[in-house]
């Protein structure tokens, strides 16, 4: 595993090397000792058997046919041996594999890592090394294309896989890489212009990831079982960033369902980022603007400090729900300190990214377009079907 910035570990994986077969003059035969020899007593029978009168002649041929048993049994061995042998040598790969590079939109983040650490088990399982690349939050995406292009130049990868902070800016570095015959798969963001699709908008590009409208579907359904008994109910969003065009495009999803539901009142949404900090910043101005606050939602990071601001505020009955599952939010669920989360899977996540880059590799052509939610029996839960989920990753 390699770290940028930078933290080496170097495994070569290793290589079986078959020795080639030995060659032989013309007209002679590669044949064993063992086998020689009962060829040579096979014979000797023969000449024996008729030389002599009719009895011993019957005894002759019934040791002969004895040794041409144990010739065709030497024979069937050495066939089986040549046989192994050939596939062996069939099997071997023609090169090494190249390592895996796994854009990172950001180290630090708890979800990120996840996928890292599924990453990582995928190339372990492969023999392959993999290293990531810090993305940083850099929302232009000119830190990902940079790291993509050099990448790309150096020779040393054959896979990639990425999670972009900007698909729409790494598209240019994307096709080049595939150019070289780099397997690139995409997870959680698209890689193009539309961020709302499934498919992948590169040729050649596999895209693993989740439906943006089903993912605020399903948390939109959660508020609305969290107000069933509250009219009216004040709602905050502590939306990732209302800057960016994905964001934007949630929030007004958002807006559409729940004015299908008249006691939903959704306070003005507030940046809550992705991060505790960020969360827990955002709550408290939330907070502090509106006297009562009854379900507080966003992703579960900011949702973590959402939590902590209610308590350092006294402000008790809020059910919080999040999106994404590290370990701390899938037992505030199951405390019944939260009302609902929204699961995922990111190790096995990021482990499917490296295993479908390597059938492509192979030639099995994968499926392009691979929906992850189906990695979680049940997407949606609450305290009652949480279940005995365990979560992938830790904040």
């Amino acid at each position: 595993m390699t770290i940028h910035q930078p933290l080496h570990q170097t495994a070569n994986p290793e290589t079986r090397v078959v020795d080639a077969p030995v060659a032989h003059k013309e007209g002679t035969t590669n044949m064993s000792p063992s086998l020689r020899k009962l060829l040579v007593a096979l014979l000797a029978l023969v000449l024996v058997a008729a030389a002599c009168g009719s009895d011993s002649a019957t005894d002759v041929v019934d040791d002969a046919a004895d040794v041409a048993d144990d010739v065709a049994d030497q024979v069937e061995e050495v066939a089986d041996d040549v046989a192994d042998e050939v596939e062996d040598v069939v099997d071997e790969p023609d090169a090494e594999r190249g390592k895996v590079a796994y854009f990172s939109y950001a180290n630090f983040n708890g979800f990120s890592q996840g996928i890292w650490t599924g990453v990582q088990a995928g190339a372990a399982e492969a023999g392959i090394e993999a290293e990531i690349f810090d993305g940083a939050f850099d929302f232009s995406g000119e830190t990902q294309a940079q790291q993509i292009q050099n990448a790309t130049l150096s020779g040393d990868f054959d896979t990639f896989v990425i999670s972009s902070n900007n698909g729409a800016a790494i598209t240019p570095a994307v096709e080049e890489a595939i150019a070289e015959g780099i397997a690139v798969v995409a997870v959680f963001s698209p890689i193009g212009p539309d961020q709302l699709t499934l498919d992948p908008q590169v040729d050649g590009l596999i895209f693993a990831g989740q439906s943006v409208i089903g993912s605020v579907e399903g948390q939109a359904d959660l508020v609305v079982e969290a107000c069933a008994d509250r009219d009216p109910c004040n709602v905050a969003y502590l939306a990732g960033d209302p800057t960016l065009d994905i964001d934007q495009t949630r929030i007004e999803t958002f807006e559409s369902i729940f004015a299908d539901t008249p006691a939903i009142n959704l306070i003005e949404p507030v940046a809550g980022g992705y991060a505790v900090e960020s969360g827990q910043a955002a709550a408290d101005a939330v907070l502090l603007a509106n006297e009562d606050v009854h379900v507080m939602f966003g992703s579960s990071q900011a949702i973590l400090g959402a939590e902590q601001a209610a308590i350092t505020a006294g402000a008790e009955g809020i059910a919080f729900i999040g999106l994404g599952s590290p370990t701390q939010a899938v037992e505030a669920v199951k405390e019944g300190r939260w009302y609902g989360l929204q699961l995922d899977r990111t190790a096995d996540w990021g482990q499917l990214a490296v295993e479908v880059a390597g059938e492509q590799l192979a030639g099995d052509n994968p499926n392009p377009s691979i929906d992850v939610d189906a990695l979680v029996d049940l997407v949606n839960v609450n305290q009652d079907t949480i279940g005995d989920f365990e979560g992938q990753w830790t904040n």
